[in-house]
């Protein structure tokens, strides 16, 4: 028994001590032990946003992933929807709401050729594209009966001006072929320009419908449709 009593004894002494080290540690401000956490990856562009939405951000545009709109009894609907906004301080006005593969093949044709043109003929940026229409689930043109436009694929955009940096807001319009004005040469070559970049280009003079700006679409073709 006082064997026993003896280990009861130690066993209480050290259980004490232990009691006191780890209160005389916590009162010293040593944190309580927790469990080790799992290491934070940081994971590449490629591997966090793939393929065209990866290519999106790296072009520097602002935009959102948005729901598909429903088909329909016209069978509308996009591929890879966004909502872009913006590129490197260019805004779209209103957003336009595309296929992913369109807007960047829009933000691509806004940063070179675009730009590049607009500061030679017009010595200044672009701070705003106005667009008359992007994704909308009706025929062409609006006609009742007529073939599903390329707008109702999210693979369409219509631009009816730019307002550039310097304050100056350029429309699109009908205009003579012997205008010579900076505004009519800026018109000549955004038509020439975007015939490639995209399969359908048509704006004033190509019919009645597109007096007001220019439609740009991808369209599958064999060769580009320009007018």
């Amino acid at each position: 028994m006082r064997h026993g009593s003896a280990v009861l004894v130690r066993l209480a002494v050290v259980l004490s001590l232990g009691w006191a080290g780890t209160a005389s540690a916590q009162a010293a401000g040593d944190p309580a032990p927790r469990p080790r956490e799992k290491p934070v990856v940081n994971l590449p562009l490629s591997t966090a946003a793939s393929g065209c939405t990866a290519q999106l951000l790296e072009a520097g545009a602002v935009f959102r992933a948005t729901p598909s709109p429903p088909a329909g009894a016209l069978g509308c609907g996009i591929d890879d929807p966004v909502r872009l906004d913006s590129v490197a301080g260019t805004v779209f006005r209103p957003r336009a709401v595309l296929s992913c593969v369109t807007a960047l093949k829009l933000v691509r044709f806004l940063q070179r050729p675009l730009t590049d043109e607009v500061r030679a003929t017009m010595n200044t940026d672009v701070k705003t594209v106005h667009v008359a229409a992007s994704y909308a689930c009706r025929g062409r043109n609006r006609q009742a009966g007529a073939k599903l436009s390329e707008h109702g694929y999210g693979r369409a955009v219509d631009i009816r001006g730019l307002t550039f940096a310097d304050g100056r807001r350029w429309d699109v319009s009908p205009r003579r072929d012997n205008d010579r004005s900076p505004a009519a040469r800026l018109q000549r070559r955004v038509r020439a320009l975007a015939c490639g970049p995209f399969t359908t280009v048509l704006g004033p003079g190509s019919d009645a419908y597109h007096d007001d700006h220019f439609h740009f679409d991808l369209a599958p073709r064999n060769a580009a449709y320009c007018r």
